[in-house]
């Protein structure tokens, strides 16, 4: 587990159908990583883990944290993007720099979830400087954030789940927009990903801010249980969840209170 391992351009599986541990006292680098494992069986990691080119999840979950985080380095990739129902990290993820599958260099489909809910995030460039060292971390929650307070035009924000996608390095005036997924529109309780309505509400520290985008194609257009909504550009980063400024999508909601008459 301490001795030194070389990558070089070769693959490395993980395969068991039981739990599995990447162990050692230091981090590890890999060319590729491949999980194909069980089905609900996890791989989990003793330290931050390095893929220089591709991770490949087939099946099964990789479980990190903040201290035991999974990192693609610069050009490295996820294939499938994003990951899928049967395969994500239930965790945090890092991305440094530039991915060479997507369609814009300095964009990257976050293969995140947690517990059995898959919970994607893309994070697409917008504009501003871009350099190989600009490096994002994104994590996915399937609990509401906790304050709910809201600035117009918001009515209410999701009280079920919410993404965390943090800037870990780059320029300042670094711009990117951000598409949040549901797998679920029951789950989420959202009525309609066409709908004007539903859009993108980010943490601003105290209230949670609108950042729609007005744009046509900017959401999924469905009313089936898969869709996504994608926010306009932003410099700020941080807490990220599905909002409404109506009743219209219903969200989840808080009861404050209630009376009842005869």
């Amino acid at each position: 587990n301490n001795g030194t391992f070389t990558p070089q351009a070769g693959n490395v599986s993980f395969t068991g159908n039981s739990a599995q541990s990447m162990g050692g006292t230091t981090a590890t680098t890999f060319y590729n990583l491949t999980v194909n494992k069980g089905n609900s069986s996890e791989l989990s990691f003793a330290n931050a883990g390095t893929i220089t080119n591709l991770l490949s999840l087939t099946n099964g979950y990789v479980v990190t944290n903040a201290a035991k985080i999974l990192i693609l380095a610069d050009l490295a990739d996820d294939s499938p993007r994003g990951g899928s129902a049967t395969s994500f990290v239930r965790g945090p993820v890092k991305k440094v720099g530039q991915s060479v599958g997507e369609g814009s260099p300095y964009t990257f489909l976050f293969p995140i979830g947690k517990g059995n809910i898959w919970g994607r995030l893309y994070m697409l460039h917008w504009s501003g400087t871009t350099a190989v060292t600009d490096a994002f971390t994104a994590e996915y929650f399937n609990t509401g954030y906790g304050n709910y307070g809201v600035n117009a035009p918001l009515n209410h924000v999701s009280t079920l789940e919410y993404w965390d996608l943090a800037k870990n390095s780059g320029a300042a005036g670094l711009n990117k927009k951000v598409r949040l997924y549901s797998e679920d529109i029951n789950r989420s309780a959202i009525t309609a990903y066409n709908n004007t309505d539903l859009t993108v509400a980010h943490w601003n520290g105290t209230q949670w801010d609108d950042i729609d985008n007005p744009t046509t194609g900017n959401n999924s257009g469905a009313t089936t249980p898969a869709g996504w909504i994608t926010s306009n550009f932003t410099s700020n980063f941080s807490p990220f969840t599905f909002r409404s400024s109506s009743a219209a999508n219903p969200l989840p909601v808080e009861l404050l209170s209630f009376d009842a008459k005869i």
